[in-house]
């Protein structure tokens, strides 16, 4: 859970409110391990990666400072296989909303509510994310900047030769979801 932690505090700062799965919760982990073992712990939200079946093969981890803000030196690490999995936000259906970000996802969760919205932690996994074959239709929903369109731009070529129906849509008032939910909410 994240309820009265430095992930709450964070995702409070990025206009994310209430309900939170339970596939991101907030945790004290190492940022690295070596011959001697795991470095000191650090507060981290802590994202779980799904692979087609469902399994969690992944973390990604988001470090926070004492203050909730996102650290400054790499604030966002993976553990497992991340490549090829989602962040799934809302149940396998036939048709889901795709981002590359948690903070987005947890926004587009909000912008179109009851909708299923996964995110692939970023932009070069957007065209590697492995499917449920009852998925038939994926909404992109990229970033707004050169980036976010290309990703885009890939993940459509790559799904329809996989016979799926994408269409794409991307912010109007920032960069990304996120920041959009932000300056249209706050």
């Amino acid at each position: 859970s994240v309820a009265g932690t430095l992930a709450e505090t964070y995702l409070t700062s990025r206009g994310i409110h209430g309900n939170i799965p339970g596939c991101v919760r907030f945790g004290m982990t190492p940022r690295y391990w070596d011959n001697s073992g795991p470095g000191p712990r650090r507060p981290a939200m802590i994202a779980a990666c799904q692979d087609v079946d469902g399994h969690v093969v992944g973390i990604q981890r988001t470090f926070l400072d004492a203050r909730g803000r996102k650290t400054s030196d790499t604030p966002r690490m993976s553990l497992g296989q991340i490549r090829g999995g989602a962040l799934r936000l809302g149940p396998v259906a036939p048709h889901i909303h795709l981002a590359t970000a948690t903070e987005d996802a947890l926004a587009l969760t909000r912008m179109f509510p009851g909708a299923s919205v996964w995110a692939t932690f970023g932009d070069a996994h957007l065209e590697h994310v492995a499917l449920p074959t009852i998925v038939r239709h994926v909404t992109l929903c990229g970033d707004a900047d050169d980036a976010g369109r290309a990703a885009v731009a890939n993940a459509q070529t790559a799904m329809r030769n996989r016979v799926i129906v994408v269409d794409a849509i991307f912010p109007h008032a920032g960069k990304d979801f996120n920041e959009e939910w932000v300056r249209l909410h706050a």
